[in-house]
């Protein structure tokens, strides 16, 4: 009796602490993304991938997470919500550019920023630079359009 009761309560803690399951629509979802992304020419364009999914941002935001393979379906589901969501997604974006293991990532939101506002790309371009990337990123700055993002590089602190 006391080894089923710890037992149950062990499995309840688990299930408490897992991550959540996707639902079998979820997961046919997501792969129907993943194999539109995964065109190695002609990929859909991001407006219409607004049809494949009610939970567009997040969908791709896991698909940027767990499919490794081929590496192209993480950069278009980050450029997708560059595109689709950038202004409404700034804080997920800052954590990209600041995650020591996504210098890729950090780079191509640099090349991205000209297609947000001028405030979400100095926000971004802002926390790039005092990130673990920022030597990479800084010489990206001077090429914004906007103006001032390009301030920043006068203001970049030399790297040593």
């Amino acid at each position: 009796m006391l080894t089923a009761l710890i037992t149950l309560l062990g499995t309840q803690v688990a299930l408490a602490t897992s991550p959540m399951i996707p639902d079998a629509e979820g997961l046919a979802r997501r792969e129907s993304l993943r194999r539109a992304l995964m065109t190695r020419d002609q990929a859909p364009a991001c407006t219409q991938l607004l049809q494949m999914s009610d939970a567009l941002i997040s969908d791709l935001q896991w698909l940027m997470d767990h499919v490794k393979a081929p590496p192209w379906v993480g950069v278009r589901a980050a450029q997708c919500i560059l595109q689709l969501q950038g202004d409404k997604e700034v804080q997920r974006v800052i954590g990209w550019v600041q995650d020591p293991a996504k210098a890729g990532l950090a780079l191509l939101v640099l090349g991205e920023l000209d297609m947000l506002t001028e405030e979400s790309a100095l926000q971004i371009a802002q926390a790039a630079m005092k990130g673990p990337h920022a030597a990479r990123v800084t010489p990206h700055i001077h090429k914004s359009v906007h103006p001032q993002v390009r301030a920043l590089e006068s203001v970049a602190e030399p790297t040593p």
